[in-house]
């Protein structure tokens, strides 16, 4: 029936609730409503939390309409938040997905990469988790993170014992590797790992990043190939592997079946296609076809966005000499991201501005790998050889590499050698980058 009260319990507070209209021959729909996540909430919808019907009957010829209200948990964890504006609602479902999903949820990963905002939180949900599911590898990597981040080794040496006791575990094999010292030896040993157990996910991901830092390109997409059918470690392969196969000529419509897989892949190829005309974020369209005033005013609808477009479009190649002050001028803590730094930090160098800010901003882009980019770029200006500023720079992740060679290219301009101002562009989504003709 129709148009009753009904009161709905949403488990845990886990899962947005959207209210939308059925419609039925010329009817218009209500506009949807975000109704957050509510543990209890009380709606007059005609349908809840079931399918309405294919058709209805009415007694004009105008059709009709019915409101359905549905869950939408089978969304990516960004854009389930999205739809929550109350900051508390948005605090427990996180920790309500962090506690309770299963160990191989899609998702899992993502929603304990939030919950990590509140360590101390989230120590006591990884030991529950433990309790109910001792090898959840997931929750494992966060317990050897959070034990990290206080100076202390106790569930590194836990686990170690664990693999000891299964050597038969790949799950368990794949953690203790994890706890040796980064470098040359913990590189081979996920090698060899994952030449014993070539199907397991874990150690398809971790060896595809050793691979990939080397630049076998090749070698990296047939095993990140394995990582990307996993339900836990697809979400955060599949972007890493789109690089790699756009190093091997994949066009971004061949990598529309990988997407799938990731909701983070799924945008870097939306904002790189006519899918976002008519939004702000046609702003990047206009951007890659050189058209930075273009680029700039569109941005300028969005606060956020904007920042980020005048970073980049004063970084690309021809850019004009206004958008190049204008870039400049900006303060340098307004709408900082990772790719604008490493844009801005090579415009600061062609143009002997503020470069000491810029190359703090970069550095602080990943403890990791950020300074053999830096060493990288600083060879590059000492006028090194390809061969000499490729050794500087070793073995890095795809991103780091494709930023590498973008400062490169903006600071050399067209005396930048092809093979990097090429790479930069494969190994960057157009979101991450300048315009590189």
């Amino acid at each position: 029936m129709t148009g009753r009260s009904h009161f709905t319990y949403n488990v845990a507070g886990a899962t947005p609730m959207v209210q939308w209209s059925a419609v039925y021959g010329g009817a218009e729909p209500d506009e949807d409503r975000n109704l957050g996540a509510e543990r209890w909430s009380a709606t007059s919808a005609d349908y809840v939390l079931e399918e309405p019907p294919s058709s209805i009957q009415t007694k004009s010829n105008d059709g009709g309409k019915r409101s359905v209200v549905s869950a939408v948990g089978e969304l990516a964890p960004h854009r389930q938040l999205g739809l929550v504006t109350d900051e508390a609602q948005r605090q427990a479902m996180i920790l309500a997905h962090a506690r309770w999903d299963a160990p191989e949820s899609r998702h899992l990963t993502t929603w304990l990469a939030m919950a990590s905002q509140n360590p101390a939180t989230l120590q006591g949900i990884i030991a529950e988790r433990l309790t109910r599911h001792p090898e959840d590898v997931a929750a494992l990597r966060v317990e050897q993170q959070l034990d990290k981040g206080q100076g202390q080794n106790a569930a590194c040496e836990r686990q170690q014992k664990m693999a000891a006791g299964k050597p038969a575990s790949p799950a368990l094999a794949y953690l203790s590797i994890r706890c040796m010292p980064e470098g040359q030896a913990q590189d081979e040993a996920f090698l060899a790992g994952q030449q014993r157990w070539p199907q397991d996910p874990w150690f398809a991901l971790a060896s595809g990043y050793v691979l990939a830092s080397r630049g076998d390109w090749s070698a990296a997409n047939e095993v990140w190939s394995k990582a990307a059918m996993g339900p836990q470690t697809a979400e955060f392969t599949a972007p890493e592997l789109a690089r790699v196969k756009r190093m091997l000529g994949a066009s971004d419509q061949e990598l529309q079946p990988l997407a799938a897989e990731s909701a983070h892949l799924t945008s870097l190829l939306a904002l790189d296609s006519t899918e976002v005309m008519g939004s702000q974020y046609e702003a990047y369209i206009h951007l890659h076809r050189g058209e930075y005033q273009g680029a700039v005013a569109m941005a300028e609808l969005d606060a956020e966005l904007f920042p980020q477009v005048l970073r980049l479009a004063g970084a690309s190649d021809g850019a004009p000499e206004d958008l190049i002050k204008k870039a400049l001028d900006l303060p340098a803590e307004e709408g900082i991201s990772p790719d604008s730094a490493w844009s801005m930090w090579a415009l600061a160098l062609r143009q002997g501005r503020n470069e000491a800010v810029w190359r703090e901003k970069a550095l602080a882009t990943d403890a990791e790998e950020a300074a053999r980019v830096v060493a990288f770029v600083d060879a590059v200006r000492a006028n090194a050889s390809v061969q000499q500023a490729e050794a500087v720079l070793g073995n890095v992740r795809p991103a780091n590499r494709g930023y590498a060679y973008t400062v490169a290219a903006v600071v050399r301009g067209q005396s930048c050698p092809q093979a990097w101002r090429d790479g930069a562009k494969k190994l960057l989504f157009g979101t991450e980058r300048p315009h590189l003709m």
